[in-house]
């Protein structure tokens, strides 16, 4: 009678381990960055800021979001994006653990076109912002820097904080258009 228990153990076992290696398989080739960046978390660190005035910048969070779970990250709001094109949206939040800096959070839109990507960025970009030379062209405002780069829109942005110097949000959003290996 052990034989038979044992047999239907290891055959469950192996059943249940080829289901999950076929899980993880789809998973990471169907990812919603995955026609964007390699990894998410690889480029945010690329996205990182020099440190300066003893500042230790690091990557706090990171993640894709489709047009299915994009509704976990935007509390309203998502269904115009989507309504406009949006395909994927990258968030990654920066932060000093030195506490001399803001943090900052970069968000990086895949639109289904590029003049789709463009519409959001007029109809996205800060009252009173002035033009910068920034991917194909964006806006700049006070610690807020948007462009687009293809049919990308990229919005960084920091949170101010009291007295606590802003995140060069300018030099990130550089760092982000001219990310290595991105599909922009």
């Amino acid at each position: 009678m052990r034989a038979p228990v044992t047999l239907w153990l290891v055959l469950l076992l192996t059943i249940a381990g080829l289901s999950a290696c076929n899980k993880k398989a789809t998973k990471k080739a169907s990812g919603p960055a995955a026609g964007l960046v390699a990894s998410v978390s690889k480029a945010a660190r690329g996205w990182l800021p020099k440190d300066r005035d003893g500042s230790r910048f690091v990557v706090d969070t990171a993640k894709a979001y489709d047009k299915e779970t994009v509704f976990e990250l935007l509390n309203g709001g998502a269904d115009a994006l989507i309504d406009a094109g949006l395909q994927t949206l990258i968030h990654v939040r920066i932060k000093d653990r030195s506490g001399k800096f803001t943090a900052c959070e970069i968000q990086v839109g895949d639109y289904t076109t590029a003049a789709k990507a463009k519409a959001m960025l007029f109809r996205e970009k800060p009252r009173k912002a002035h033009p910068v030379k920034v991917g194909d062209g964006g806006y700049a405002l006070a610690g807020t820097v948007i462009f687009v780069k293809g049919r990308h829109l990229v919005s960084v942005g920091v949170q101010p904080m009291g007295k606590v110097k802003y995140a060069p949000a300018a030099e990130i959003a550089r760092q982000v258009a001219n990310t290595p290996g991105a599909r922009w």
